[in-house]
């Protein structure tokens, strides 16, 4: 009888190790994520890692599962409960991986999808919609990758912020695939996420790209037309008004903005024609004059943990781009090469 005990409790034993190693470890470190689009329409995305020891691991998503490649192009990633969601916005798919980026499932049904938010059991994905006409977002329940349903908003809609319960979207203006019309857009919706509701929007200048949040104050940078004309507004959130900001130093008629950032380190950083600048945010709604940091810039991310920015160069947009790294005032740190047309910088897990 105790023999049989004996063999009984070393099987449960071994039973037991091996639930646990079921698990396997986050093969990679502490880092930078950058989503890597791709040459435009007929390239594939992929994703690049910059570890905290200075290693960069380009094609991850590829080696970690057997050469399986992600599609044009990818758009932006996001990270939400030990998983990554990878946007691909040509190939209309977004594809969930484990934190060694290993695929466990995907999103479809979506056309043309661009940013991705989480709240609660659902994920929030922008979307242009088919053939650009159906600007939106889509409510996904993140248990079972099903939508849940569309909401429409304007053309082109874009990056989005969550402050308490409610996103914001900046509907940034789309084109006509066919013929490259311009469809411009100069709203920001407003979801309220405890029903899945659109309560309304607010109008800022031609076509909305992206938001900044610092406190009870947004910052909503805005293209312009035909790479001109751009415009950055700002409002609080417990009022209803919305104020277009002025420069010093600078004419906004001369420029398009494609994207901002903003934390009190830096100022507020703007892409203005594929240069980087930095401005201080003086009392009203002035900047101050700006500064350029860094000309021929893609995307840019502020990292609060050692107060860096980075910002993509896609250089030729056919070949291998670079990720810059800079300090607080704005010297190089660091240079490292990336996949093609890097874009969307994200935190990695833990």
């Amino acid at each position: 009888m105790r023999k049989v005990c004996y063999f009984l409790s070393v099987a449960l034993l071994l039973m037991s190790c091996g639930k646990d190693d079921t698990k396997a470890p986050v093969t990679f470190g502490k880092g930078l994520i950058i989503s890597n689009e791709g040459v435009f329409n007929n390239g594939t995305g992929t994703l690049s890692l910059l570890s905290d020891s200075g290693r960069v691991k380009n094609e991850l998503f590829k080696q970690q599962n057997n050469g399986q490649i992600l599609g044009n192009i990818v758009q932006s990633i996001g990270y939400y409960r030990d998983h990554y969601y990878i946007v691909v916005n040509n190939a209309s798919r977004v594809v969930v991986t484990d934190l060694n980026f290993k695929y466990t499932g995907e999103i479809t049904g979506i056309d043309n999808p661009r940013y991705i938010k989480f709240y609660g059991d659902q994920a929030y994905i922008s979307y242009w919609g088919l053939n650009n006409e159906h600007g939106g977002v889509a409510v996904v329940n993140v248990n079972d990758y099903k939508l849940r349903r569309y909401l429409e908003l304007g053309a082109g809609s874009e990056e989005m912020a969550i402050i308490g319960d409610t996103l914001l979207v900046a509907n940034g203006g789309a084109y006509n695939p066919v013929d490259y019309t311009p469809i411009p857009d100069s709203t920001v919706s407003i979801i309220t996420l405890k029903n899945n509701s659109v309560a309304g929007s607010f109008t800022v200048g031609t076509n909305p790209n992206s938001i900044a949040v610092d406190g009870n104050r947004l910052y909503i940078a805005c293209a312009g037309k035909s790479f001109a004309n751009g415009s950055v507004w700002t409002k609080l959130r417990s009022q209803p008004t919305v104020a277009k900001m002025t420069f010093e130093g600078l004419d906004p008629a001369a420029f398009s903005f494609s994207k901002l950032i903003y934390a009190k380190e830096v100022g507020l950083m703007l892409l203005a024609n594929s240069d980087a600048y930095a401005f201080k945010v003086k009392s009203g709604n002035v900047l101050g004059d700006g500064k350029v940091v860094m000309s021929g810039a893609y995307r840019m991310y502020f990292r609060a943990s050692n107060g860096h920015i980075y910002l993509t160069l896609p250089l030729d947009y056919s070949s291998p781009g670079k990720l810059v790294e800079l300090s607080t005032d704005f010297k190089m740190v660091s240079e490292h090469t990336v996949g093609i047309i890097p874009g969307f910088i994200l935190e990695s897990a833990d």
